[in-house]
């Protein structure tokens, strides 16, 4: 087991950290906001939500498939048409 220490918790990080731990390694995010996510997270200001969201997130991706099975009860999905 190795110790892999990852800079940021955007959505890629995130990825690979799930990863990495699936493969036995430990890991540790440093992340200098509250909140991992990066661009996943939804910002309040003045009592509005705004929805920051991913815009080009494939939700049919094998690895995006593998994660939701994981953290189906913490996810919010929803059917995004452009």
């Amino acid at each position: 087991m190795k110790k892999v220490v990852i800079i940021g918790g955007g959505i890629t990080s995130c990825v690979i950290a799930f990863f990495l731990n699936e493969a036995g390694h430990k890991v540790v995010i440093y992340e200098k906001n509250k909140k991992l996510g990066g661009i996943l997270n939804d910002f309040e200001n003045k009592g509005q939500i705004f929805l920051n969201s991913c815009k080009y997130l494939n939700v049919n991706n094998s690895w995006f498939n593998k994660i939701k099975k994981v953290f189906y009860d913490d996810l919010i999905l929803f059917n995004q048409k452009y």
